[in-house]
């Protein structure tokens, strides 16, 4: 973990200014997690226990994008204590990323095996049709790549946020 915390970035995507990369971080969080939570919201039945996950789901992105609109307004303003708080829920967003993301794969395969069943009873003589399988090899690597570019993103975070408390103690002393 230590070896973690020395890794720094001292520009976003290799050439945009740390400060402004972190702030389109955060403005991308909220714009994107906003559109889920708002999504889950609109989708979502009224009489079963999927409606009510999906709305407790669309919640969940709503308070994610409230802190990325807390994080982007404490980058905007250059605000420490913000930019950290937001660094640390970022991270826990990762964490409920990674977890709803599995928690997809599990809920489309368990979805995906009940429609084979209800397939096959409706097409006894022709079962091939029904010969659905989740492509698992395909999804791994869009979640690998995802894990790695969100850990690059809060990287940047916690680079900006690293940088800002530097400036701030640097001219405290003065």
């Amino acid at each position: 973990m230590d070896k973690f915390n020395k890794i720094k970035a001292d520009h976003c995507c290799f050439f945009i200014p740390l400060r402004i990369g972190a702030f389109i971080v955060a403005a991308w969080i909220f714009i994107w997690n906003l559109y889920l939570g708002i999504f889950h919201f609109l989708t979502a039945g009224f009489n079963d226990f999927g409606s009510i996950y999906t709305r407790i789901v669309g919640v969940l992105y709503l308070f994610v994008a409230l802190i990325a609109f807390y994080g982007a307004h404490g980058i905007y303003n250059e605000n420490p204590n913000r930019v950290a708080l937001f660094a640390k829920f970022f991270l826990y967003s990762i964490i409920f990323n990674i977890g709803m993301s599995i928690l997809s794969v599990i809920s489309l395969s368990i979805a995906a095996a009940k429609d084979k069943g209800n397939c096959e009873k409706a097409n006894p003589n022709n079962t091939e049709v029904c010969d659905y399988k989740f492509p698992v090899v395909s999804w791994l690597i869009n979640f690998v790549i995802g894990v790695i570019i969100e850990v690059y993103l809060y990287i940047v975070i916690r680079s900006y946020k690293r940088e800002l408390f530097a400036r701030v103690s640097d001219h405290s002393d003065v």
